[in-house]
């Protein structure tokens, strides 16, 4: 242990500037196959648009080919995971979809780390463990409060929808 360079490094002063976080981020990827062959290769993922989160649910339910709720919950994950990937993932090499969608374990932890980055972008693009996590980006305060006769005149009800 070297307390003179600790102690030099504590004179140094602390980045307190905060890093954020970009819409579009490059990823390394490293992957083993089960029959053991190495993939490496690199893709760009870019937080979705409004379209982009409906296109990877259509996605989603064309994969599971089925009712939602008719699939086992591990199924549900792997197909939105692809519905996912497939479109925040652009460009991603070919073998990086197609074990994806045999690899539930690969699907999953891309899914994981796309909802990881996009809920960075979408908290104020802190960083991890950064700001104050009571604070929230929306705030919805109720303007009126139906009561309990309310709902049972239906009236009331209209009118109160009206407010």
């Amino acid at each position: 242990m070297d307390l003179r360079k600790l102690a030099e490094d504590a004179k140094k002063p602390i980045d307190t500037e905060p890093k954020f976080i970009q819409r579009e981020q490059v990823w390394s990827i490293r992957y083993t196959s089960p029959e053991g062959v190495k993939y490496e290769g690199s893709v760009a993922s870019r937080v979705m648009t409004g379209d982009e989160r409906f296109q990877s649910s259509r996605i989603a339910a064309d994969v599971a080919g089925r009712p939602w709720a008719t699939l086992p919950p591990g199924a549900q994950l792997h197909a939105a995971s692809l519905g996912v990937i497939s479109v925040q993932l652009r460009n991603p090499p070919e073998w990086l979809l197609s074990h994806a969608a045999e690899d539930e374990e690969l699907a999953a932890q891309l899914y994981a780390s796309c909802r990881e980055h996009d809920a960075r972008w979408f908290s104020g693009n802190r960083g991890a463990g950064e700001g104050d996590s009571s604070h929230s980006r929306v705030s919805i305060d109720p303007v009126g409060i139906a009561t309990a006769s309310d709902i049972h005149d239906t009236s009331a009800v209209a009118e109160f929808g009206a407010r």
